[in-house]
């Protein structure tokens, strides 16, 4: 017998491989084991970029965000400027999505930077930095809601990076998506359950002074769904402020304690 040592040689004996057909293990739709109100667990994490002023890592499902915040630093060979400027921008990994994303011709990564940005806007105290540039890079490794309600993520991580850095606001931003149907509303919708839908809706708050920062909308929706909507998006957003406000506390404690 001849053996080749310049390759890794297989077993002598060999046998088929055998597959089993299994059964799925849910066979029920996500939406019947979720509440209509129901969001996914979220996951954050601070300080993940030491680099950084200020950076957080944020899981929604299978949506994963890593968001820096750089700054303020001070622009050189401009205009004196009274308030400072905020720069935000948004790219996709290649292996993001089942579709492969090209980071030189992404247009929707520039669509989202500018609904992003009308969204922190608010919650910064510019006049505090006059002359100066905050910049916010977004790098989405995964996403599984195909573009849809990844507004809402973006500016949750993008508002959480942007207290961790320390920088004087007005609150703490977050964003909730919702899908509007016939006969019901579904906050942070799955990819069917869009497909199913009339319309979307994105809204952006600040939930500790109670106000509304930005909102994206797709498709129609009367008076009494707008308003029904708004009130489903700011319990939403009370909850997941929570959580953020919760989590940068724990992490100034432990950096105390360092």
């Amino acid at each position: 017998m001849n053996f080749d040592r310049r390759r890794v040689n297989g077993p002598e004996i060999t046998s088929d491989v055998f597959y089993a057909n299994e059964s799925p293990q849910f066979t029920k739709n996500e939406r019947e084991i979720r509440k209509v109100d129901e969001m996914r667990p979220i996951f954050l994490k601070p300080g993940l970029i030491s680099s950084a002023s200020g950076s957080t890592y944020f899981e929604a499902g299978n949506t994963k965000i890593a968001c820096a915040v750089y700054g303020p630093k001070q622009i050189k060979n401009a205009a004196y400027s009274p308030t400072g400027r905020l720069n935000v921008e948004i790219k996709h990994s290649p292996f993001s999505s089942p579709v492969r994303r090209d980071a030189v011709r992404e247009l929707d990564a520039t669509h989202l930077s500018n609904q992003v940005t009308q969204s922190l806007l608010p919650s910064l105290r510019l006049d505090e930095y006059e002359k100066m540039q905050i910049d916010v890079f977004v790098t989405i490794l995964e996403d599984d809601s195909l573009d849809f309600g990844l507004m809402g993520c973006i500016t949750t991580a993008a508002g959480c990076a942007l207290a961790s850095a320390g920088l004087e606001m007005n609150g703490l931003v977050v964003g909730v998506a919702l899908a509007i149907q016939s006969d019901r509303l579904l906050v942070d919708p799955t990819p069917s359950e869009v497909r199913e839908s009339q319309g979307m809706m994105t809204v952006c708050t600040l939930p500790a002074l109670t106000q509304i920062t930005h909102i994206w909308q797709a498709g129609m929706l009367d008076l009494g769904g707008y308003k029904q909507a708004l009130s489903i998006a700011e319990s939403a957003s009370r909850n997941i402020h929570t959580v953020i406000a919760k989590t940068l506390m724990n992490e100034a404690a432990i950096s105390d304690d360092k």
